[in-house]
Order: C-alpha cells, then structure tokens, then sequence
C-alpha cells in the first residue's frame, strides 16, 4: 500500500490529468448548461428515479432491495437481479459478464435506458444501489491494454477500480484505463437531475460487516432525515505543512469551518496523533480524519457508537479496501458502529483522487443528498471510491427551526443538541449576552448536562473560571455518560490548575479512576496526575502511578513526566 505521505508525485499527477483532462474525458458539454438547477424538491419522487441492483445469489441482498424499495417508493421492476459471484473483489472479465453487462441490458429492455449507437439519449435513472452481496472492486487486469494509456503518466496506468465508480459511467463508453473526471466535481450546484444522467449515474451502496448492519443504513437515514442530525463534531487533522499533503489537513479544517458555522458543538485536533482510546469522544455525529490504515483511537472502542444519522469519513489510501469486516479498515467498522453514510478508497487513489471531504461536507450541510454531495467532493470517476449509505439521504433538507419545533412536539430529547446549535449560532456571532441568557432559560426547563458543560464552556471562553467550575461539577453528577464524565473531570481539572490550585486539579483527576476503573486512557490520566502528586504530594501516590504507568506502558521509562 502506498502511504499518501511518500506519494509526492501525486500533485504533479493531478497538475498533468488537468493539462492533459481530454484524453480521459468523454462526457458532453450539456453539463454547462445545468448550473442553475434548484435542490430537489420535498415533493418530487426521487425513488422513481432509482435502479436497485442486489445478488440474486444472496437471499439477504434479496431482502434489502427489497426493503430498500419499500421504504423509498421505488418501483418493483426497478430491482435488477444479478447472478455475480460473492466475493468483494472481482476480475474484470467477471465486472463485465455479470455485473456490467446485465445492468445495461436489464435497463434497456425495461426502456429505462434508450441509446442510439452506444449514445444515450433517454435515461430514466439517476441513482443506482448497490446492495449488501455485489462485489466491491474490480482487480487489475494486466492483458487490459489501451493503446493511449502507454503516453500517460505511470501512475494512471492503472485499470483496478471500484465497481460503484465503474457503474457511475455505465450509459456511456469509456477507457478502463486511468481515470476519467467527473463533470460534477465542485459544481457550484451539485443538484443532479435529468439530463445530467445521460452520461453520469450517482452510484452508493447499502454494505457493511454483515446483511442486519447493511439493510440498517436504510432506516438510520429514514431516522435522519425525519428529525435532522444533532451531536458533536469531531475533526482530526494532523498539523503537517509539507506540500503535496498540507492539502488533506486543508480539508479537514474547512470540515471544522463549516460544521462549527452550522452550530455544532465542534473540536479539531491539529497533532499527528489520532483522538486516542481515552479521549472521551461522545455524542459524536460528524466526523472526519486521516490517517492509519484500520480504525483506531477512540472510535475504535468496542462501546463507542455514533449518534442517529451520524456522517463519518476517514481519509487513507484503502479505508474502503474491504467494507465486510468489523476491525479492517474503516468503512466497514463505522457502519457497525451505527453511520448512516461513509466513503473509502478500495485502492490507491492519490490524494487527490479521494474525495474531497471539505466539499462533502459543505453540500450536506447546504442541503444536498447523500449522493450529491459525495459525486461534488470526487474528481475522478473510474477510479477509486466506494460511497456507503442511502443516497437519498438528505439530513438537512429541514432547517434548524423546523428541527428544533420537531423535536420539541415530538418531546426528544435530542432537541438539547438542536438547542446547543442554537446558542452556538448566537455566541459564534457575538451575540454572547444573548447565547448566555438562551442556554440558561434552556436548562432551567430541562436540567442537563449537556446544557450545563455549555453554559461552563462559555463562563470559561469568557474567562470566569470560577463561574464554570460549579456548572462543570453539576454536570459531572448528573451525567449519566462516563464518558462525559472523564471530559468533565478534565475540564474542571484545568480550571483549578489555572487557577493555581493544583491539589483541586489533582482530585478531579483522580475522581476519573474511581468512577471508571477501566479507563482506557489510563496511561494518559497517570501522565496528568504523576507531575501534580510529586509537586504537592503524596510522593508515594505518585510512585505507585509511575508504577502503574510503566506496567501498562514500559517505553514509557524515560517520559518527562515520570520525573520526580
């Protein structure tokens, strides 16, 4: 696997594919003409508009298409069974006898496809599923040989691809040799309809670790887009300056931007380390980050569960390489762990061929589908990316209010998340005065915690550390989220430290032990504590911690912090 930081070529990769773009493209012109397209609207039927592939040979693939269909409208002739093997990966041969092939002739002879002279010229299609079952990616196919390949850079003599990015050009015809760029890349409106669809299809799937995780997709979007998103944001870039990969910690940050700009309760991380096991990561509901090759950290915990309708991605050359396995990569995982939708790269990609999770992030947040805005973030097609979940998912067809009024007759309790949105819009826009009284007159009504850690997090932004510490304190007794709890405790710790109080610091620290005894940021907590216990004492306290720390952890021998 080639590691996006020794991948230097891959700027001077996407500068030549720019200069060079008409070799690849064979997609019309007419896209020119379709900036002006509004969002869909609420009342159009997009499930009309959808083709629903499963494997005939699977009774579970079977089973989602056809749930799938029912809960969207689409209509039962628009279900195409195939007879494809089993396997995630397939060769080429086998993409094209039992997947390719049929779908384009299972689509026109229904007449949902009319070409003249391989040339589209009617489609009624504009998304197409792939369910649970259907391979995921086709191998390389050294016999494949384009007599036009042989001028292009080495890097795109490649014809591995994903099967969704192969399908997405399935109306017309195409080199299978390097990439082709999508027309739809960074539009300034990513609304797709007809007759974009003429030459492009917006291909996702419903995949995961097993047939109950994949068919869950389904109603995690139903679920989203009934009552919105409402949790935290979590955004880990690394802090890298160097060319070439600077652009992926770009992308992060502009995730960052946007979601703190719609309202989320957002962190962003700016060191090389992912959020590790102990960072109490909670309530989480968007999230993005980069880079190892299997899910690790915090979301890797075995209790650690999205929140309803949750967008996750994780940028690394084959976070998508398998989406059937619990603990590989990380597209499978987070379907188990509850998202709605992800994406990943099956193979190498080059950073920039994967998608652009800035671009992703800032359609949804405007509005668009699930599919919309993954096909804007993506640059090249007949390449790498594999899209998971609904593509009709649209978690922010209702605005925040309309949300909010949901959620409040509905008495969800997710309407806090909502209301923190609400406040934040209000403290993000110097409004503080007002975001303060707002959160106030909301906690008084419903008394949580979650109200309370924000009511503290401003006293502090605004320097009242002694205001925020009690608000922190009711929080931590009322949480009944351990997680919260460590945050907390964290929280209330640095309070006191700025305040000089170190062995207040030290209790709050020590309170994390008692209540989670199984911490898994242990080794952590002891780097905390240790420093704190040898300056104010006990000295043994801290002797048995060193101990402790270094059983858990023996490279830890010379850390500054074990230092007396």
């Amino acid at each position: 696997m080639t590691d996006y930081r020794l991948s230097v070529s891959a700027r001077h990769c996407e500068a030549w594919v720019c200069r060079e773009w008409i070799l690849f493209a064979v997609l019309c012109p007419l896209f020119s003409i379709l900036g002006c397209l509004s969002l869909a609207t609420a009342e159009e039927n997009l499930g009309a508009h959808i083709l629903i592939v499963a494997n005939g040979k699977w009774p579970d693939s079977v089973k989602i298409a056809n749930y799938y269909a029912e809960k969207r409208n689409v209509p039962r002739e628009q279900i195409c069974l195939l007879e494809c093997p089993t396997a995630e990966t397939i060769s080429r041969a086998d993409f094209i006898k039992t997947i390719q092939d049929p779908i384009r002739e299972f689509l026109e002879t229904k007449g949902l496809l009319m070409r003249a002279a391989s040339t589209p010229i009617r489609n009624k299609i504009r998304y197409m599923v792939l369910c649970y079952g259907v391979p995921l990616k086709v191998a390389s196919d050294p016999k494949l040989v384009e007599a036009e390949a042989q001028r292009w850079p080495e890097q795109f003599r490649r014809n591995e691809a994903a099967i969704d990015s192969e399908l997405a050009l399935l109306p017309v015809e195409f080199r299978k040799t390097g990439v082709i760029r999508n027309p739809l890349y960074n539009r300034p409106n990513s609304t797709f309809a007809e007759p974009m669809n003429l030459e492009l299809i917006l291909v996702t799937r419903l995949d995961g670790p097993n047939a109950e995780t994949a068919k869950a997709l389904i109603d995690r979007a139903l679920e989203g887009e009934a009552w919105g998103i409402h949790g935290r944001g979590y955004f880990d870039a690394r802090g890298i300056t160097k060319p070439g990969y600077v652009e992926g910690d770009n992308w992060i940050r502009k995730c960052h931007e946007f979601a703190k700009r719609a309202g989320f309760e957002c962190v962003l991380d700016e060191n090389e380390p992912i959020f590790d096991e102990g960072y109490a990561m909670t309530d989480c509901v968007l999230y993005a980050g980069w880079y190892t090759g299997s899910i690790s950290g915090a979301p890797a915990r075995k209790s650690f569960r999205f929140r309803p309708g949750a967008i996750a991605y994780h940028l690394h050359s084959d976070s998508g390489g398998t989406v059937r396995h619990e603990t590989t990569c990380w597209v499978g995982p987070f379907v188990l762990r509850g998202v709605a939708c992800t994406m990943g790269c099956v193979y190498e990609p080059y950073l920039p061929g994967s998608p652009n999770v800035a671009i992703f992030f800032e359609r949804l947040l405007q509005g668009h589908t699930f599919a919309e805005s993954a096909y804007a973030s993506q640059q090249w097609l007949s390449w790498q990316t594999t899209f998971v979940g609904d593509p009709l998912y649209r978690p922010f067809a209702k605005d925040l209010g309309q949300q909010i009024a949901a959620l409040e007759k509905a008495g969800r309790r997710e309407v806090v998340f909502a209301y923190l949105r609400r406040i934040n819009l209000l403290w993000n826009g110097d409004k503080r005065d007002e975001a303060m009284r707002l959160a106030r007159e909301y906690q008084a009504r419903l008394a949580d915690p979650v109200l309370s850690e924000k009511i503290a997090d401003m006293l502090c932004d605004g320097g009242d550390l002694v205001g925020a510490i009690p608000e922190y304190k009711e929080a931590a007794r009322t949480t009944r989220d351990d997680w919260q709890a460590i945050r907390l405790h964290y929280k209330i710790a640095d309070a006191y430290q700025k305040l000089g109080k170190d062995h207040l610091a030290l209790q709050s620290l020590e309170t994390i032990l008692q209540r989670s005894p199984n911490y898994e940021g242990k080794v952590g907590l002891y780097l905390r504590m240790i420093p704190l216990a040898y300056k104010i004492g006990p000295k043994a306290k801290a002797d048995a911690w060193k101990a402790e720390a270094l059983k858990l952890n023996p490279s830890l021998t010379n850390n500054p912090s074990l230092r007396q």
